[in-house]
C-alpha cells in the first residue's frame, strides 16, 4: 500500500508526513474499491495538505488520481485534464520518486488510461498513438507494473474494441506472462478476461465466455473494471446468441440457458442486483 511504501522511502522525515500518508492511503483505498466520489473527496484533502507542506510527490499523486477517478466516473474531459497535469508536472526525478511511493509508474498508466479516454471521445488514431506511447514509456524504465498496466489498460483493451484479434491475442499473452512471472494479481485478472475474449473470437463461444466469467472479477477484486468486464461478457453472450440462433440446431437448449444465465449475471454485476432482463437486449 501507499502507506508502507512511503514509510520505507521517507520514514520519519517530517511530522506532517503522517497525515499525508493517512490521506493518501484513504484515497487509494476508496479508488481501488470503486468509491470514486469518496476518493475525489480524499484527493482534495490530500492536495491541501501537500500544498501546505510542500510535499511534491503527493501533489503528483493527486493529479494522477484526479484523472483516474474521473475516467471511471465517465468525466472523460476532466480525466484528460488530470493526466495532462501529471505530464506537465512530471520530471524524471519526480517520476522515479513517485514510483517509489506507490509502486506504480503514473506516467505509463496515465497514458494508458488517457488512450481509453481518447478512444471513447471519438479520436481513435490519437488513442492508438497514446497507447503506443504508454508501451514505449514502460519499456524505457522496465517497470513491470507499468508494462502490465500499459498492455492491459491501453493496448489490450483498444485491440478488443477494434476487434483486432491477433493483436489482442499477443498482448493478452504478454500481460499473462508478466502477471504470472511477477505475481501481479490484478493484471492476472485482466489477462484472463482478455484471453477468454480471444477464445471467443476464435469461435469457441461458450468456452471463451466461461473463461471470462470464471476469473472471479464479479466478486469485487478488481472493482475499477467491473463494468468493463461485465460489458465484455454480456456483449459476448448476446453476440453468441444472435450469431447462432438463425441456424437450426446451432445451439442447444442447455447452452442457450447457460448463455442467458451468464449474460444476466454480468448485467446484474453492473447494476448491483437483478434489475434488468438480458432477454430484453436480444
Amino acid at each position: 500500500s501507499i502507506r508502507w511504501r512511503a514509510r520505507a522511502a521517507w520514514g520519519g522525515q517530517a511530522q506532517g508526513q503522517s497525515q499525508l500518508l493517512i490521506l493518501a492511503t484513504e484515497l487509494e483505498h476508496c479508488f481501488t474499491t470503486g468509491r470514486f466520489e469518496d476518493s475525489l473527496a480524499a484527493l482534495e484533502r490530500l492536495q491541501e495538505a501537500a500544498k501546505a507542506t510542500g510535499a511534491e510527490p503527493f501533489t503528483g499523486l493527486a493529479h494522477f488520481y484526479f484523472g483516474a477517478n474521473h475516467h471511471y466516473l465517465g468525466n472523460l474531459q476532466l480525466s484528460e485534464t488530470g493526466f495532462a497535469q501529471v505530464r506537465a508536472w512530471l520530471t524524471p526525478e519526480q517520476r522515479a520518486k513517485l514510483r517509489g511511493l506507490i509502486g506504480l509508474d503514473v506516467e505509463v498508466v496515465g497514458l494508458a488510461i488517457s488512450a481509453r479516454n481518447l478512444w471513447l471521445l471519438g479520436y481513435p488514431e490519437q488513442a492508438l498513438a497514446r497507447s503506443r506511447q504508454a508501451l514505449a514509456s514502460a519499456a524505457v524504465t522496465g517497470a513491470v507494473l507499468g508494462q502490465a498496466g500499459a498492455v492491459a489498460l491501453g493496448a489490450g483493451l483498444l485491440c478488443c474494441l477494434r476487434h483486432d484479434e491477433p493483436g489482442m491475442a499477443e498482448l493478452s499473452e504478454e500481460c499473462y506472462r508478466l502477471s504470472q512471472k511477477h505475481g501481479l494479481i490484478m493484471w492476472a485478472v485482466y489477462s484472463e478476461v482478455l484471453r477468454g475474449r480471444v477464445q471467443f473470437g476464435r469461435g469457441e463461444h461458450l468456452a471463451g465466455i466461461e473463461h471470462m466469467w470464471g476469473v472471479g472479477w464479479q466478486h469485487g477484486n478488481v472493482a475499477t473494471e467491473t463494468d468493463f468486464f461485465a460489458t465484455m461478457v454480456a456483449d459476448s453472450c448476446l453476440a453468441a446468441l444472435r450469431q447462432r440462433a438463425p441456424a437450426a440446431g446451432a445451439i442447444s437448449p442447455t447452452e442457450r440457458s447457460r448463455l442467458l444465465t451468464i449474460g444476466q449475471g454480468a448485467i446484474d454485476s453492473m447494476l448491483g442486483g437483478p434489475e434488468c432482463d438480458v432477454v430484453g437486449f436480444m
